[in-house]
């Protein structure tokens, strides 16, 4: 997603399908297009989503996709049993493991725990892609919870005792229409091997599916499968349990958006709840108080925290505006939520879309420098009275910021593209997107008419995507892609496009005539400025390769 768009607060309606569309896409020779102002919008995205699943209603209706697992266990009641040995029923992963843009991406990242002792061990958490894993520092890395309920990831802690056992909460907290819900907690005993489903009857109800923000573990009670505090962050409230997830207890009711633990003191606890702000326990997490003195007064949305693991009693909070859904600002305290004050934070901003990407760390060696990403990334080297840009080549759209608990010179960030490093405060930044799939495709995949290695696809806030045979994708336009094609009498012809934009002056169906080496946008007798679908519909006649149809309300 580009700077500039438009953004609204998108509140959870009800909890929608998950629903995994998985394409193959194309590329031959390529120049990457862009346009100055891409307008990706998260909200716009989002009722795209619903649009889809909900008609004829005003909303999906709970329990649709447990509804349609039953029904998948009732035909074929072992899915996931090894496919019979027989080629014309293999699945091949295709990809994208590398797009070539913003030095290379791959797709959204809700989470990023680094193993405490060797930091060559990582996980991330994708939107939509499950839990990953590395033991080479990035260089590659493998999924861990493909067969498990839920692809969608909120945040992932390792136990800092054990690090073999670690804690995945599914459901992805970040309010967007394609922020799926999950089934819970996953925890595992052999790092990422094998997991089992925890909390089921808490964030599985009724009346819907939960979304997990935080995951914090106790390290005092650390070390055990059976006997470790965790506590769990949610739309659903604040959960506690003492038995490593076996029950859980809920401590503190609301949208909890985020949850911070005192490093020096594991009885103190601070936690973000959205429309309200800031509570403080001083036992473990099994009592709360708000601390909101000199708090944003009004106002007050999604909230996130960050702790100076050097000095914790300074604690930093970034609040999204209710209603502007920009930056409310950005509050310190120094004396542990006792006193809040409003900082200048000039500089910083996560447009007007707070409410999707927001996020905050502090140095754990100097707690005046801090580190706040929104559409881009910024850093204060002065307590947080100003901010300056250090995104350089990296994606848009943070999500997440982290520390290497045994380098404090190493940060990670995660966004729409993927994991990203830096070693020296954001002056120059590594990809770690390698191996990683978890692109995330629109409707509207398109085949070569003859070579089953030419495809096109469009991507969620990764463009018009293509594949040629390897891992390593090409991109034609950025963006949000929608629906592409290709002539299958004239293969070199190919059609793409942007998400729409009735007001941005470049929306409607792309056309090549080099196999990809520049698209021309092609909308004469298309009214522009009419309505329709965040990825309208673009379509070719099976029988005529010169007809197609474009769609608007």
């Amino acid at each position: 997603m580009q700077p500039g768009r438009r953004g609204g607060d998108v509140r959870s309606w009800a909890h929608a399908v998950r629903r995994v569309g998985v394409v193959v896409c194309w590329a031959t020779v390529l120049v990457v297009s862009s346009v100055s102002a891409q307008d990706d919008n998260p909200r716009l995205r989002w009722e795209h989503f619903y649009r889809q699943r909900a008609y004829p209603f005003a909303v999906v209706p709970p329990q649709v996709l447990e509804q349609a697992r039953r029904d998948l266990l009732t035909t074929w009641p072992n899915p996931f049993a090894p496919a019979p040995a027989m080629s014309a029923t293999l699945w091949q992963q295709l990809g994208p493991e590398r797009i070539p843009d913003n030095l290379t991406s791959t797709g959204r990242l809700t989470a990023i725990p680094v193993h405490p002792n060797d930091p060559n061990i990582i996980y991330v958490g994708g939107a939509q892609g499950g839990v990953w894993k590395t033991i080479n520092g990035g260089t590659t890395w493998v999924p861990r919870t493909d067969k498990e309920c839920s692809l969608a990831m909120g945040s992932i802690a390792i136990d800092p005792v054990d690090p073999e056992i670690v804690y995945a909460g599914t459901g992805e907290q970040h309010f967007s229409g394609d922020s799926y819900y999950g089934c819970g907690v996953l925890r595992s005993e052999d790092g990422g091997m094998t997991w089992v489903q925890l909390g089921a009857s808490i964030f599985q109800t009724t009346s819907g599916r939960a979304r997990i923000s935080r995951v914090v573990i106790d390290p005092f009670t650390a070390g055990s499968a059976t006997s470790t505090t965790v506590l769990v962050a949610s739309d659903f409230g604040l959960y506690r349990s003492t038995n490593s997830g076996g029950s859980w207890t809920e401590v503190l009711a609301g949208t909890v958006t985020d949850l911070v633990m005192d490093p020096s003191n594991h009885e103190v606890l601070y936690a973000a709840v959205r429309t309200v702000g800031i509570s403080k326990s001083t036992d473990g997490g099994v009592t709360w108080t708000v601390a909101n003195n000199g708090f944003a007064g009004s106002n007050v949305a999604r909230v996130n925290l960050a702790i100076a693991p050097s000095n914790p009693q300074i604690l930093f909070a970034s609040v999204q505006h209710s209603t502007m859904n920009n930056l409310l600002g950005i509050w310190k305290t120094s004396d542990g939520a006792a006193n809040w004050a409003r900082l200048a934070a000039t500089g910083a901003s996560c447009g007007v879309q707070c409410w999707y990407d927001m996020t905050l760390a502090i140095d754990p060696t100097d707690a005046d420098v801090v580190y706040f990403g929104g559409i881009s990334l910024f850093r204060s080297q002065d307590g947080g009275g100003t901010f300056s840009s250090i995104s350089g080549p990296i994606h848009v759209d943070q999500h997440i910021l982290v520390f290497d608990p045994s380098n404090s010179n190493v940060l990670y960030v995660g966004n729409d593209g993927g994991i990203y490093k830096t070693t020296n405060g954001g002056s120059t930044w590594q990809t770690l997107n390698t191996t990683l799939s978890i692109t995330q495709f629109y409707s509207g995949i398109s085949l070569h008419p003859t070579d089953p290695n030419i495809a096109m696809g469009g991507t969620q806030d990764n463009g018009t995507l293509g594949y040629t045979g390897t891992a390593d994708w090409r991109k034609f336009m950025g963006a949000d892609g929608g629906y592409t094609a290709i002539d299958f009498n004239n293969p070199r012809t190919l059609y793409g496009e942007f998400q729409w934009n009735a007001s941005g002056g470049f929306s409607g169906p792309r056309r090549s005539d080099d196999g990809g080496a520049s698209f021309f946008l092609k909308v004469d007798g298309i009214i522009t400025s009419d309505r329709a679908l965040f990825i309208p519909p673009l379509v070719m006649d099976p029988t005529n390769s010169e007809t197609l149809y474009f769609g608007t309300f």
